[in-house]
C-alpha cells in the first residue's frame, strides 16, 4: 500500500467535507427528534469518519 500524500493541497476540501459530516452527524445524535434506533448507525459513521480523517491528517510531531 502506498503512504497518502498528507500536504496534498487536494485534500483540503477532503477533509473539510468529513469534519462537516461529523459536524451533521454529532447534532443528528443529540437532536431529541432523531429516533434512537438510527444513533447506532450514525455514531458508527461518525467512528468511521473520524478514522478517515486520522489518516489524511499530517503526522504529527511527537515530543518524548
Amino acid at each position: 500500500m502506498n503512504d497518502i500524500d498528507t500536504a496534498s493541497p487536494a485534500l483540503r476540501p477532503v477533509r473539510a467535507c468529513i469534519a462537516a459530516r461529523i459536524d451533521e452527524l454529532t447534532r443528528l445524535i443529540v437532536s431529541p427528534r432523531t429516533p434512537l434506533e438510527l444513533v447506532p448507525g450514525h455514531r458508527g459513521e461518525i467512528a468511521a469518519l473520524r478514522w478517515l480523517q486520522y489518516q489524511l491528517d499530517p503526522p504529527k510531531e511527537v515530543i518524548p
